[in-house]
């Protein structure tokens, strides 16, 4: 919503249109991390229940994945050295499948979706076969 309300007020001009095609595809990129978000809950949430520190570092090691992921700054200012950590981030995946229809007006390209959809498919089901081999003894309360 803050996107949009910037987009609108910031109106058009030669080099920027405010709806393009590729926002259309927008909704495959929120299944697709919709899926890795329910792949990586499901593998995390069995061990919240066992160990209740991992809920606080959950949080401080999220932090440090937002930090590693270009979000606030571009990659391209990154020295060459450390553009490991970013390329094989898997969150910047799932990113650049956002980043391409917003920013730059097009569908990602395969090579992007093949790694994302990967990554999706790989978190969702390691979630799943642990949250499977750990549902039984998970205390279900009614």
């Amino acid at each position: 919503m803050p996107l949009l309300l910037v987009l609108v007020v910031r109106g058009f001009d030669d080099h920027f249109a405010l709806l393009t095609p590729a926002l259309f595809f927008l909704p495959v990129s929120i299944l697709l991390a919709g899926l890795f978000t329910l792949g990586a809950g499901l593998l995390l949430a069995p061990l919240a229940v066992f160990f209740s520190d991992v809920v606080e570092l959950i949080s401080v090691l999220l932090t440090v994945l937002m930090y590693l992921t270009p979000i606030f700054y571009p990659k391209e200012i990154l020295p060459p050295k450390v553009l490991w950590v970013v390329r094989y981030n898997p969150v910047r995946s799932i990113l650049e499948v956002f980043r391409d229809p917003i920013y730059y007006g097009k569908i990602p390209p395969l090579t992007h979706l093949g790694v994302c959809v990967v990554i999706t498919i790989v978190a969702l089901v390691l979630g799943s076969w642990a949250f499977r081999r750990s549902s039984d003894r998970i205390p279900f309360f009614v």
